[in-house]
């Protein structure tokens, strides 16, 4: 098996690129960046590595980019990462093991680290990362970024670009593999973290009024609106429009819900956790909500599932459940007489 690394750069890419490149350029046979402006320093990195450098300006697409660098590529499968992503060695060995026989794509796992502990997805972590950069955790993200060369897999999307469209048109998703191998992702590191989203939001908007009816695009914008631009009303209206378009898009579900928890709305939010998975985000969400809406027993069993599905979320949820249990109102007490007992679903 030989493997091309893809990559697409800009300049503010260069502080993490050598360390994304000193974990994974071992293990591969070939790396093409695809820049979108001549920089002397990337340059030089690049040619610490023996990359080949290409120079496009960037065509308003994610998707193009990155479509040029793997029409570079001239290995048997694909690799595609971020500068600010980090593929260790020993994964990639794994990852290679994974790609037999008929398996056309392999889905990873990408780790987003950051200190929001508040979104369901979190997941508290203790390694070598989180201690290097003070983070308390990650959110997990599953993305497919190996497959297979010569096989008319490309990108598409403006934003967050993917390979699952095209793989599911040409009938191939039944020969992807889904794996736990993570992407190490720092994007909360960047300093221009902001812009970013900003210059993706922009990007998201051209992408609508090509696509209206893309509940992906839909989604994004209604992520951005929300965790970057603090505008939950707008959030909201942009992830119901992508429900509405895929009712089963689980992802707006989530963010959905918890757009509606944040402004108070609960008996929302439970409605839509409900038709979800029953995953331990969905039940630490649902656990949340009954809380608020007084149904203290029933927020208890949910936090007890969540726990359960989740272990290294356990002490977080303990924590929960006591804040819950002190706020239960004691039997007897401030009761007036003749009145009845509130039962506690």
């Amino acid at each position: 098996m030989t493997i091309s690394l893809c990559m697409i750069l800009r300049k503010e890419d260069l502080p993490f690129l050598n360390t994304c490149l000193m974990n994974t350029a071992p293990g591969v046979d070939e790396i093409i960046i695809v820049i979108d402006k001549p920089d002397q320093d990337i340059a030089a990195v690049a040619d610490q590595y023996k990359a080949r450098l290409i120079t496009q300006p960037f065509p308003e697409s994610f998707a193009e980019q990155r479509n040029r660098s793997i029409a570079e590529a001239q290995m048997d499968w694909i690799l595609v990462l971020d500068a600010d992503e980090i593929l260790a060695a020993g994964d990639l060995d794994r990852l290679k093991a994974a790609a037999k026989g008929a398996v056309v794509a392999c889905s990873l796992v990408q780790l987003t680290y950051t200190n929001d502990t508040a979104q369901e997805r979190f997941v508290p972590a203790k390694n070598e990362l989180t201690q290097q950069f003070g983070f308390a955790g990650y959110f997990p993200v599953e993305m497919i970024r190996f497959f297979r060369n010569h096989q008319g897999i490309s990108f598409t999307r403006r934003v967050h670009e993917m390979v699952d469209e095209i793989i599911e048109q040409k009938g191939l998703a039944q020969q992807v593999v889904r794996t736990d191998i993570p992407i190490h992702h720092l994007k909360m590191l960047r300093p221009s973290l902001r812009e970013d989203e900003l210059r993706y939001l922009q990007l998201l908007q051209l992408e609508v009024k090509e696509h209206p009816d893309s509940a992906k695009a839909w989604f994004d914008i209604g992520t951005i609106q929300f965790f970057t631009l603090r505008n939950p009303f707008a959030a909201a209206a942009s992830l119901e429009r992508a429900l509405t378009l895929r009712p089963s898009f689980t992802e707006a579900g989530m963010n959905l819900a918890f757009v509606y928890g944040h402004l108070k709305r609960y008996k929302e939010a439970l409605a839509v956790y409900r038709r979800l998975p029953a995953d331990a985000a969905v039940l630490s969400g649902m656990g949340t909500c009954l809380f608020h809406l007084g149904r203290h027993a029933k927020a208890i069993s949910c936090y007890r599932q969540a726990a359960a599905l989740q272990p290294e979320k356990k002490e977080e949820i303990e924590k929960k459940i006591a804040l819950i249990r002190a706020a239960r109102p004691v039997p007897g007490k401030g009761r007036k007489r003749g009145s009845r007992a509130q039962s506690q679903e």
